[in-house]
Formats: C-alpha cells, structure tokens, sequence
C-alpha cells in the first residue's frame, strides 16, 4: 500500500489528493518513522489547510519524534 500510495504522489505531485498524503504519513508513522511521516503530513495540509485533524497529528507526530530522540539519547548515554 504504501509503494503505491508513494507511486500516485509521483505521478500526481502535490496537486494529488490530500488524503493520499494523510494515509503515507499515517503509515509511516505506524512504521515509526516520524521524520518522514512529518513530511506527508505537511503536504497533506499545504493541500488541505483547514484540515479539522491538523492540530491532533502535529501535536502527536512532535511528540513522537521528541520520544524518540530521547531514547536514542538515552542509548548513546
């Protein structure tokens, strides 16, 4: 799913669906992969600014990334 999802941003570029950016960055997410999660979940909002969902998966996807930066900190500590 997500090679393909991938695929119609390729072809389509940002004038695509929002949604479809919304679904690779939950995917990732899942995936942890919160860096590029992020980065959909931008493009999903610069296609849909008044997304209702905007404030929730920011705020969820920073803390996200800040958890995991401190558990990589932790490690090397």
């Amino acid at each position: 799913a997500l090679q393909f999802a991938r695929q119609l941003t390729k072809e389509k570029g940002l004038s695509g669906h929002p949604e479809i950016y919304k679904e690779i960055g939950s995917i990732l997410e899942q995936k942890e992969d919160y860096e590029n999660a992020r980065t959909y979940y931008i493009n999903y909002f610069r296609l849909k600014p008044g997304a209702k969902d905007r404030r929730e998966i920011i705020d969820r996807i920073n803390k996200l990334i800040q958890e995991k930066n401190n558990l990589t900190k932790e490690k090397e500590e």
